[in-house]
């Protein structure tokens, strides 16, 4: 779910015990900053996996890149990327999943939504974004079965699709314990003898 607050963009995805993403708008402007086109900023919901929101980076020119870790099955990481170049028939064979050895053949499988790859104990779905380039999440074959590679591809969040909501953040107070009662307010940090 995407939301623009206020005038503080905060994006929330995650549930079904997959844990939270939370994107702000230093975070969106970091990416931009980077090359990152906002346009190809997605994020999705990966059964079993956790976002790595500290791997959220550029790929390519201007494309978009996250992975996602698994507690129950350590080691096991997918990859999220988008970017605008094309994707068709003859790019599905040739270029490598990621993490797969680049020296193994990479199958390829075309679908009614996008393409199906596999290429030694990886595998990947890419799917056409519109009005062009792909977006591609890959992970493990043993960790994620291919129906959720596609159902999380089709369920992609993109930060085009924000919603503007005229309802202002609360802002909570906050009460600190250290500053004194009497005088301007400042905490009292002199040292007394010996310090």
């Amino acid at each position: 779910m995407w939301r623009m607050v206020g005038a503080v963009l905060v994006v929330v995805l995650g549930a079904g015990g997959c844990g939270s993403v939370t994107m702000d708008e230093e975070t969106v402007a970091r990416l931009t900053e980077q090359g990152v086109d906002p346009d190809l900023i997605f994020l999705v919901e990966v059964p079993g996996f956790d976002a790595a929101e500290q791997s959220m980076g550029p790929v390519g020119d201007d494309g978009f890149g996250m992975s996602y870790t698994s507690e129950s099955r350590p080691g096991a990481i997918a990859h999220l990327r988008a970017e605008k170049t094309a994707f068709d028939d003859a790019r599905c064979t040739a270029i490598p999943i990621s993490d797969a050895d680049p020296a193994v053949p990479v199958e390829c499988a075309s679908e009614a939504t996008g393409w199906y790859r596999t290429s030694g104990g990886f595998h990947e779905y890419v799917l056409p974004l519109d009005p062009g380039g792909h977006l591609r999440l890959s992970a493990p074959v043993d960790a994620l079965s291919a129906a959720d590679l596609r159902a999380s591809l089709l369920a992609a969040e993109s930060l085009a699709g924000v919603t503007i909501l005229t309802t202002p953040r609360p802002v909570p107070s906050i009460t600190r314990g250290d500053l004194p009662s009497v005088g301007d307010g400042a905490p009292d940090n002199s040292v007394g003898e010996g310090g």
